[in-house]
């Protein structure tokens, strides 16, 4: 069951994430290597573990968040779907 601390758990996996591919100096995505003007692979297959691992982590955080939004939806009570909605919403 998705909670609030899996989700910080999965956006500090993700910050370590990307402070190591800032340090390998690796792209998060295709988009922004070809913005880099780097050589884009002619396959589809991705091999950088970091960048897999990331994917992975974005991946999680958003069913995550998609659980614990069905949960503000569900509660009855406006103040404290108000309050769950807040904590939802917070970067």
């Amino acid at each position: 069951m998705p909670t609030l601390r899996n989700r910080y758990v999965c956006a500090k996996e993700r910050n370590l994430l990307l402070t190591e591919m800032a340090w390998k100096r690796v792209p998060k995505n295709l988009e922004e290597e070809r913005m880099r003007d780097m050589a884009v692979g002619h396959d589809s297959v991705e091999r950088d573990a970091h960048r897999m691992r990331y994917q992975e982590v974005q991946a999680t955080l958003k069913h995550i968040r998609q659980v614990l939004q069905e949960r503000v939806d569900a509660e009855l009570v406006p103040r404290l779907r108000k309050e769950m909605q807040e904590v939802l919403d917070a970067r």
